[in-house]
């Protein structure tokens, strides 16, 4: 009799865990922060990230966003910013500020573009402003390399040198995470040599244990992103919030290839813009991106090294429509960080053999990513497509119609939350009044049935 109601106390013990469970990932999705413009960011629920944040929310990890610069008095991102670390590239100086009042050569202005990469990563949450980042409590390094004025430098462009100088700086300066959504505003002359500048610095990143996360570009679905295979880098395409490809992103085609949240995606913008007021929805690989950088701040935080961040993301990646074009499809923090099974079936293999030369002709593209879509000049190449072994890694999962459901499972909580009702302890709180009581029945149950039954000889 005694192994009975022992039996019954387990049941209802594991109905109390399974309750509290349930209740607290509702609470999680539904409540996860304060920030009024929450419910307006699809993207970190779409990819798990509040579930992700039980284990880690990227305290104590650094991430280097090599762009346009951040706004160093944005209330959003100034916890977060690690100023002493930042640094001006193009006009060799301390001013990291996104404040550039230049033009690219197509008349696009540069100004804004990394303080929206910025908030992605790592705007503060639970501070009843604005938006929440993807890791919320990493810290982040202005590393700025496109000038400010017409006055610092003879062109308006990206150098190849710079951008070395700035990859080289992240890594001795102890960022795990470098993100490069470098857009449209590269010096034409410039381009092809910057693939194999970034190519070989991620490399150096990579085995001094930081990882790079590189924008593939919005020349549009076929096109290359133009990085070897092999690259020791998470590549990442972009796709809208119903987890479909956007039509700008170009492929994500090296072994750590994947997708994440760029169509449309708000954040915060430069505060002196009045146009703005401090937020704006922008789309490009390079909103992308920077979803994909928060999410390995967070698997640093847990403790991975880079390989294991990027192993780990592309293999819970998934399932993707076309490897060929998403990689491993877009990434899911929350079964990365440990909160969803895994499966394990792999999509058909590549239709490009491995180690097999293939020519690949390019026009114009927008760039290594970009929050806007139009292309560059064209400067008309020929390279070879670099494929190397495939792993299981880069082939991604299988479809099935529980994965399909995913996103709409996400978005169907997101669009539950409240816009302006800032976080309480109201659910928490009954959460653990019910499991507190399920736990004192069972063990209240437990004591009335021991008394009445005789002992066990």
């Amino acid at each position: 009799m005694r192994h009975t109601v022992n039996v019954q106390r387990t049941r209802l013990l594991t109905v109390a865990a399974g309750v509290a469970a349930l209740l607290m990932a509702c609470v999680s999705q539904a409540s996860a922060t304060s920030d009024p413009l929450w419910s307006q960011q699809y993207g970190p629920v779409q990819i798990g990230a509040p579930t992700a944040w039980q284990k880690s929310t990227g305290k104590g990890v650094k991430v280097a966003v090599v762009d346009s610069g951040i706004d160093m008095e944005h209330p959003d991102l100034q916890k977060n910013l690690d100023k002493a670390d930042s640094h001006d590239f193009s006009c060799n100086d301390d001013n990291a500020d996104d404040d550039a009042t230049v033009k690219d050569g197509e008349g696009k202005d540069i100004k804004g573009h990394g303080t929206h990469v910025a908030g992605t990563i790592a705007a503060t949450a639970n501070n009843n402003i604005g938006v929440a980042g993807v890791a919320p409590d990493a810290k982040i390094m202005a590393l700025k390399v496109f000038k400010s004025t017409a006055a610092c430098g003879d062109q308006s462009g990206l150098f190849s040198t710079v951008v070395t100088d700035a990859i080289d700086w992240a890594v001795s300066h102890g960022a795990r995470v470098i993100n490069l959504s470098l857009d449209e505003h590269i010096d034409a002359g410039a381009f092809t040599a910057l693939y194999s500048t970034i190519d070989g610095r991620c490399r150096a990143a990579f085995n001094k244990g930081a990882l790079c996360v590189i924008a593939a570009g919005n020349a549009g679905q076929g096109r290359k992103s133009g990085y070897s295979y092999d690259i020791p880098a998470l590549i990442v395409t972009a796709n809208d919030s119903q987890g479909a490809h956007a039509s700008f992103g170009q492929d994500a085609d090296t072994m750590w290839g994947v997708s994440a949240p760029g169509v449309a995606v708000l954040n915060t913008w430069p505060i002196d813009d009045p146009a703005h007021n401090g937020y704006n929805s922008i789309q490009g690989t390079s909103m992308a991106a920077p979803h994909v950088s928060g999410a390995a701040a967070v698997l640093f935080g847990m403790g991975m090294d880079a390989r294991k961040v990027a192993e780990t993301l592309v293999k819970t990646a998934g399932p993707p429509r076309d490897s060929l074009v998403e990689g491993a499809g877009q990434i899911h923090l929350d079964r990365a960080a440990g909160f969803e099974p895994v499966a394990t079936t792999l999509a058909a293999p590549r239709t490009n053999t491995p180690n097999q030369a293939t020519p690949v002709t390019r026009g114009g593209r927008a760039g290594a990513g970009g929050g806007k879509t139009a292309a560059l000049p064209t400067t008309s190449t020929t390279e070879v497509d670099a494929t190397g072994p495939t792993s299981n890694f880069d082939e991604g999962l299988l479809d099935n119609s529980n994965s399909n459901d995913i996103n709409a499972l996400r978005l169907n909580q997101a669009s539950k939350n409240s816009a302006n009702t800032p976080f309480n302890a109201t659910g928490p709180l009954a959460v653990m009044s019910i499991v507190g009581g399920l736990v004192t029945a069972a063990v209240s149950i437990s004591r009335i049935r021991a008394k009445d039954t005789p002992p066990l000889t």
